[in-house]
């Protein structure tokens, strides 16, 4: 017999919108054969108008089912499957094609009782997914301030399957239990008001949401693997070479790159943060030069690192002298004594520092500075 899978309304415990669309698919000739997770699979049948109504299905013994099953048949309902496996959770499904067919459920009483624990364990679990979700981003936020340092640092360095999951999957997830426990609420009320709820619900809007859900899941774990896996989204994707940097020699014109040492060496990339790459030198006269930049992929990001860059320098550094320059979005010259300086630029989504511990033209620097600016840019 022919047989179609197709995505299932999302919630079981809200019946009118599975109903809704059993009896949509009955018209068009589908039957269900069986539910399991995310998927309905129906069986090709004769089309017909009809009702269908699910229900709490309860440990019980085989022959009472089974005595129950019959004597609904014999009203005029047809059991065709267990819906909805999902750890305790199980669901009966009967079809009628009879319009003069009393209901399976008359008494509001009755009614509260079959449901009232399905809609305990739904609202239970709408609280449980947002409360479980806060504690594991409390305690991811807690462990990523601790490493990076601020809440830049720590969004600047997500990779792409986290920064989706802070961005769509968490509050989806939230907007999800929101919608359960909204539902869950309505449906509790009538029946502890004795009323019985109405066989309706928009399964069209009910499926949308298990869809989404669906795709979303299957975008994160491609995101996965191609950033674990295959390595996609770890290398920067820009070029180091074309990075602003300020050579030994333009600063000591008497000094031999050979007598150099490269100190520190950081190249890194991120979605929010396409390049970060600092490079430290060192001489045996405990001379130092800092290149650092930093391509932030928005304009406003490129603006919150340098602000953040710029307070941490005044904390670390009460009493420096500041000079703002006239050169590209944002520059300053900042000075220590000593001899240690430190020009500090934000051109578009670039941040750029230079820093060096001893006496050197920073501001002299600028024009050859620009020229890297453009082409890095």
């Amino acid at each position: 017999m022919r047989k179609k899978r197709a995505v299932r309304p999302m919630e079981l415990w809200n019946p009118g919108a599975a109903e809704q669309w059993l009896e949509h698919e009955a018209a068009k000739g589908w039957y269900l054969e069986k539910c399991n997770g995310w998927y309905a699979t129906l069986e090709r049948g004769e089309a017909a108008e009809c009702r269908v109504r699910i229900q709490p299905h309860g440990p019980e013994r085989t022959e009472d089912f089974e005595a129950r099953r019959d004597a609904y048949a014999d009203m005029g309902w047809r059991f065709t499957a267990v819906a909805g496996r999902n750890m305790d959770v199980d669901f009966e499904v009967y079809y009628c094609t009879d319009s003069a067919a009393p209901e399976l459920d008359t008494d509001p009483v009755a009614y509260g009782w079959l449901w009232e624990k399905q809609l305990k364990r739904a609202w239970r679990s709408g609280w449980l997914a947002p409360l479980v979700l806060a504690a594991v981003m409390v305690g991811l936020a807690a462990m990523a301030l601790h490493k990076f340092g601020s809440p830049l640092q720590v969004l600047l360095n997500l990779n792409a399957p986290l920064l989706f999951a802070v961005a769509v999957l968490w509050p989806l997830t939230v907007a999800m239990s929101v919608r359960q426990l909204v539902l869950v609420r309505g449906l509790r009320r009538k029946v502890r008001a004795g009323l019985m709820p109405e066989h309706d619900g928009s399964w069209r809007a009910s499926r949308a949401w298990w869809r989404i859900v669906t795709w979303l899941m299957v975008a994160y774990w491609v995101l996965y693997l191609c950033a674990n896996v295959l390595g996609i989204f770890i290398r920067p994707d820009q070029k180091t070479e074309d990075a602003p940097f300020v050579t030994t020699s333009e600063l000591l014109p008497d000094t031999r790159p050979e007598d150099w040492n490269f100190e520190d060496y950081h190249l890194h990339g991120t979605v929010l943060q396409p390049l970060h790459f600092r490079i430290r030198m060192g001489d045996d006269q405990q001379r130092r030069i800092l290149n650092e930049t930093e391509l932030l992929r928005f304009e406003v990001l490129a603006k919150a690192r340098y602000e953040e860059k710029l307070a941490d320098y005044r904390a670390a550094n009460p009493g420096a002298a500041e000079t703002e320059l006239d050169a590209f979005d944002e520059t300053l010259l900042l000075e220590n004594g000593g001899g240690v300086t430190t020009l500090l630029i934000r051109s578009g989504r670039t941040v750029y520092r230079l820093w060096v511990n001893f006496p050197a033209d920073l501001p002299g620097r600028l024009e050859s500075l620009a020229q890297d600016f453009r082409r890095f840019e």
